[in-house]
């Protein structure tokens, strides 16, 4: 079994940095640079810590468990400013080793940053800040592009009050060969979904794939429970700049524990830019695959649940794991081979 890690990988072990202040005439030159800020979901909770403006525009910074977290893309240069609504006595920004220099004028810290980032803030020991400061995307598909689908098409709610497994997977079902089905901003509680061969899942910034809040709408089968399963599939893509939410508490309060994303027996499987939040217990699991790649994710996990594994590859060939951030309960990565015996090997 070969498993890659690739810089920068970052895990909450990373939060080592601790700086003392200085008091400073802080002030933010006019910016032209580019700038997306992504929608938050309808149901998304403002963080009462932290405020964040981004070359002079603000970012949503959304309260989620136990961190706050803001998400945006840029190109050029990121002049950011953090406000955390009282007085700054001293701060941490990690990883450490990226040296960036801030100030501090009363209750605000500023930073730029020119190069697409996963940061961690803390101030006066409160609650952890997550900045993901995006590179911009490129080649996204776009409505009215051959095989682009657009899930709304299915009649589908997208607020999140309705369980519509069966038109998503119906969607899937029928999407043509190479297809994308596109999941515009909004929300789309599900349950047990299944990807297929030769397709695309794309999530717009903005949209969240919801999982039901129990058990029993994700069946038990010899390797578990889970939301979203790519088994026997070659060539698969999940893309984009949206989030698929397991909703992990509720569906463990409710009895049982459910993976977020299993792919088992897949070759060519590609994940990249999507936030993969709130697992019921191992985030994402692996098992006996070939050439699987996770870029660019932003990962978040109930800390306060256990066993909740970043990434477990499991008797599989050319894992890579490159530039993500993981916040996890449990083990950041875990390399297995289950039923297979012996050792694996790794770089």
């Amino acid at each position: 079994m070969v498993f890659r890690i690739m810089p920068v990988v970052l895990a909450i072990c990373t939060l080592t940095c601790s700086c003392s202040i200085r008091q400073t005439e802080a002030s933010l030159a006019p910016a032209n640079h580019d700038i997306i800020v992504y929608p938050p979901a309808a149901t998304a909770v403002k963080s009462q810590s932290y405020s964040v403006e981004v070359n002079r525009a603000g970012v949503f910074t959304e309260k989620y468990k136990d961190v706050s977290y803001a998400h945006f893309a840029f190109s050029g240069k990121a002049d950011i400013t953090i406000d955390a609504n009282v007085d700054i006595r001293s701060y941490s920004l990690s990883p450490e080793s990226y040296s960036i220099p801030a100030t501090v004028q009363a209750d605000k810290l500023t930073f730029s940053i020119d190069r697409p980032r996963k940061l961690v803030v803390r101030i006066n020991d409160s609650e952890r800040l997550f900045i993901f400061a995006d590179p911009m995307e490129t080649n996204q598909p776009k409505f009215g592009d051959s095989k682009v689908v657009n899930i709304m098409d299915f009649g589908i709610d997208n607020t999140g009050k309705i369980l519509e497994t069966e038109k998503i997977q119906k969607a899937i079902d029928t999407l043509e060969k190479d297809g994308v089905l596109y999941l515009p901003p909004g929300i789309y509680q599900t349950a047990a979904l299944r990807l297929k061969s030769n397709m695309t899942l794309y999530l717009a910034g903005g949209a969240v794939l919801k999982g039901a809040p129990s058990y029993i709408h994700y069946p038990l089968d010899k390797i578990g429970r889970r939301m979203l399963m790519i088994s026997d599939c070659a060539n698969v893509t999940i893309k984009g700049r949206g989030i698929i939410d397991g909703n992990g508490a509720a569906v463990r309060a409710s009895g049982q524990k459910a993976h977020l994303v299993t792919i088992k027996g897949s070759k060519d499987v590609l994940v990249e830019d999507v936030f993969l939040r709130e697992s019921g217990s191992w985030n994402t699991h692996i098992l006996y695959c070939d050439r699987v790649t996770f870029r660019n994710i932003k990962m978040i996990n109930d800390v306060a649940l256990t066993n909740t594994d970043g990434f477990d590859p499991d008797s599989s060939n050319d894992v890579l794991v490159e530039n993500s951030f993981i916040y996890a309960g449990d083990d950041a990565m875990a390399v297995k081979t289950s039923g297979r015996g012996g050792g694996c090997s790794g770089t």
